[in-house]
């Protein structure tokens, strides 16, 4: 295992803790909140199982669905954190906003990455655009 993928790991570990810890708090108050809480929960945990080779995402079309699904749904709440957190950040001497604005802008370039990695082997690139000739090939 290289370091990256350790680190990925450790991420979104932590990212499903806490993202899950929060969903199940803000359900009994706000329920479409929470729910949308809990699919980017589900996309951190989808995540860790995919890097630990637990699941294969390439073989079902369902397990597919379900990540390209809950890889949108962890942008967008990431990007909602950042907004959120960038908002209150200086209103509010406390350092927590720094760290939710830091976690947010890493939960949404993991989740852009982890969506742009799945499509990467399904992309034919010209070999004269990386000079190898004039047909394509197919990026691994």
């Amino acid at each position: 295992m290289d370091w990256y993928t350790a680190f990925r790991i450790i991420v979104n570990s932590i990212t499903f803790f806490i993202l899950f810890t929060i969903a199940v708090s803000i359900i009994p108050f706000n329920l479409v909140t929470g729910l949308v809480i809990l699919i980017a929960s589900i996309d951190a945990l989808l995540d860790v199982l995919i890097f630990t080779k637990t699941i294969k995402v390439e073989g079902s079309i369902f397990l597919l669905l379900l990540n390209k699904f809950t890889e949108g749904v962890a942008m967008l709440v990431g990007v909602a954190m950042m907004v959120f957190a960038y908002i209150y950040a200086n209103h509010f001497a406390s350092p927590f906003f720094y760290v939710l604005m830091f976690f947010a802008v890493l939960q949404s370039v993991c989740a852009g990455i982890d969506s742009y990695t799945q499509f990467i082997s399904k992309i034919k690139t010209a070999k004269k655009l990386i000079g190898l000739g004039e047909k394509y090939v197919k990026i691994k």
